[in-house]
């Protein structure tokens, strides 16, 4: 027969009933714990922006995060040159007397609008084709190179190149060649510029190597 404390029956609770009500109290305490732990958490409401007004917010951050790059210890490498003079790109389009080069450039920090640029042909223009050398050849002029810089004979050194130049045209250039392209003047700023020197990287898969 059941104990009952003081002979009173109603503070019995059998132990069915008491596990019972303890696996209810702590679902309702996990669920009311859950539910309250996720609406501290949960981020506020942003009230709603225009395009313009996040694209502004956009630049704004952008331009913050590029000046601390720009003044840390790396920013030297992200900073972009005040004088450029050569770009090397490759042809998306020619005409009579110009084509156009699309140059990316691998800093994200500079203006990506300039990627696209129109070269103008000029009378002055000179083309060239760069075809690679021998490997065989152009080590023996390494070689010889090496030699005259270890005995000082090489006054100044200028070290051979693995490429020959040969003259072209206008008409030679076609679309998807590489090009390098050399200006006269800072074209850092300039979407359309003339050429003074178009160099034609052609691969030596392409071309036999000149002897």
């Amino acid at each position: 027969m059941p104990y009952y404390p003081d002979d009173d029956k109603s503070l019995y609770i059998s132990p069915t009933v008491g596990i019972s009500i303890s696996l209810i109290l702590l679902v309702v305490g996990g669920g009311l714990g859950a539910l309250t732990s996720w609406y501290l958490s949960k981020p506020a409401i942003a009230p709603e922006c225009s395009t313009a007004e996040l694209n502004q917010k956009y630049q704004s951050g952008f331009e913050a995060a590029k000046q601390l790059v720009e003044n840390s210890s790396i920013g030297g490498a992200f900073r972009p040159a005040t004088d450029v003079r050569t770009l090397t790109g490759t042809v998306t389009s020619v005409s009579a007397d110009r084509f156009t080069l699309n140059s990316p450039s691998v800093n994200p920090f500079d203006d990506q609008s300039m990627n696209i640029r129109t070269v103008f042909f000029s009378g002055t223009t000179t083309i060239v084709a760069l075809i690679p050398k021998d490997p065989v050849a152009y080590q023996k002029e390494m070689d010889v190179f090496v030699r005259s810089a270890r005995l000082g004979t090489s006054t100044p050194l200028n070290a051979p190149s693995s490429t020959t130049e040969i003259a072209k045209k206008t008409a030679d250039i076609k679309v998807g060649d590489a090009i390098t392209v050399i200006a006269a003047e800072n074209i850092r700023s300039l979407k359309e510029f003339p050429a003074d020197k178009i160099e034609i990287l052609i691969p030596s898969s392409l071309h036999a190597p000149l002897p």
